[in-house]
């Protein structure tokens, strides 16, 4: 057995090769998610197709929308028809990339059936993380990130829609992402535990949106979604309790305001 209980025979070099291939097809699928996303939410501002009165003010990084409603330029990628455009091309980058690099197959996206005896379990840690995590943000307003609001106020096209990308798409894609394709191959030229981190410390870095704090916050998150991945063997559990958080927040917000 070598490094990380990974066999000899495979080599280094061939271990890398197959992890970069991996990665560089969630590169380019996040890539396109978030650049679509933005070219569409501009379309959406600018002539022919845009409102009839807009200023942009560069400078403190706001587009003002008839003098009255502001669209924070870091949230572009992440409002209403753009980000369900954008996330549809880059699951068809991420499926289509995955297929033909791996012998047309998508078993390392781990689309696969699971038992409830191991999910249950997470499912419930996952639960009273989310109540821990509502009780420090409202003790600590610095643990609250205010994106989720933003989000959902900033978006020019319905509540519903945003809803569902920030729901339902986005969880999905993001966990066939880390915990699909990045998992399975972590897991398969080294082990779970490598894989469970190593995904985990990435999830955390595609959100670099948030401050430190909130970031160590969502870390506990991430290493449970990283551990039902391993536990139950498919990226279904996972997803499910990433959705659940994201329609949890949406819930919380709308309850407050």
């Amino acid at each position: 057995m070598g490094y990380f209980g990974a066999t000899n025979r495979d080599g280094y070099l061939l271990k890398g090769i197959r992890i970069f291939i991996a990665y560089w097809i969630c590169g380019w699928a996040i890539a396109i998610q978030q650049l679509l996303a933005v070219f569409l939410v501009f379309r959406s501002l600018l002539p022919p197709y845009g409102v009839a009165k807009r200023t942009l003010d560069m400078d403190k990084g706001v587009i003002t929308i008839d003098g009255e409603r502001t669209i924070h330029l870091l949230d572009l990628p992440l409002a209403g028809w753009p980000l369900v455009w954008g996330t549809l091309a880059g699951l068809t980058v991420l499926v289509t990339g995955t297929y033909f690099s791996n012998r047309r197959s998508l078993q390392p996206l781990a689309l696969r059936s699971f038992s409830l005896k191991p999910f249950i379990p997470w499912l419930g840690l996952a639960f009273l993380l989310g109540v821990i995590s509502s009780a420090l943000e409202r003790s600590f307003p610095d643990l609250r990130s205010g994106m989720m609001e933003r989000l959902l106020t900033s978006s020019l096209d319905s509540t519903y829609v945003t809803i569902i990308a920030i729901g339902v798409l986005v969880p999905l894609f993001e966990e066939l992402i880390f915990r699909g394709l990045m998992f399975s191959k972590l897991e398969a030229e080294f082990n779970s535990n490598v894989a469970v981190v190593v995904t985990s410390v990435l999830f955390l870095l595609v959100h670099l949106q948030y401050s430190v704090l909130v970031l160590l916050v969502m870390l506990p998150l991430a290493l449970i979604l990283g551990m039902v991945r391993y536990r139950t063997g498919s990226v279904w559990p996972s997803f499910i309790i990433h959705s659940l958080n994201n329609l949890a927040g949406i819930l919380i917000i709308a309850a407050q305001s």
